[in-house]
C-alpha cells in the first residue's frame, strides 16, 4: 500500500542539505542537537585527488546560529532571568546584612568571569581548528 501521490512529505533540513552536499562526494554521518556532521569518505582512498578544486570562500559571520540555536540562547536568558528576579527578593528579606550582600556581589562576580571565559576558551579554540584546517 503507498503513499498517494502529491502527499509525499516534504524532504526536511537535513536531506536538502546532504542532496547540496552530494555532488561535491559528501554524505550525512550523524547530527547531535542542531548541528549535522558530513564526511567525504572517497577522499581517503582517492587521495590528492579528492582535493577541491575551488572550494568556497569563509563566510563573514564569525559565529553561525540558526533559528534553534537562537532559540535555545533565548530560553535560557529568559530562564536566567526570572531565576534571577525570582531569587532578589528573597536576598533582601533575609540578607545576612553586608556579609550577605558581598557574597552575593563576590560570586556573581566569579560567576560572570567563569563564563566568559569559557566563551573566550571555546572561541580561541575555534579560531586555532579554524586556522589549522586553512594550512
Amino acid at each position: 500500500m503507498g503513499v498517494p501521490p502529491g502527499t509525499q512529505p516534504r524532504p526536511g533540513r537535513r536531506e536538502r542539505l546532504a542532496e547540496r552536499l552530494a555532488p561535491e562526494g559528501w554524505e550525512p554521518c550523524g547530527h547531535w542537537s542542531v548541528l549535522a556532521y558530513f564526511k567525504r569518505p572517497g577522499s581517503v582512498t582517492a587521495g590528492p585527488g579528492a582535493e577541491i578544486d575551488s572550494p568556497p570562500e569563509p563566510g563573514r559571520r564569525r559565529y553561525f546560529l540558526g533559528a534553534r540555536g537562537a532559540l535555545a540562547i533565548g530560553v535560557s536568558l529568559v530562564v536566567a532571568v526570572a531565576a534571577g528576579l525570582w531569587s532578589f527578593p528573597r536576598l533582601l528579606e533575609g540578607s545576612g546584612g553586608a556579609a550577605g550582600w558581598a557574597g552575593s556581589a563576590v560570586g556573581a562576580v566569579a560567576g560572570a568571569l567563569v563564563v566568559t571565559g569559557v566563551f573566550r576558551g571555546a572561541a580561541r579554540l575555534a579560531a586555532a581548528r579554524r586556522d589549522r584546517a586553512r594550512d
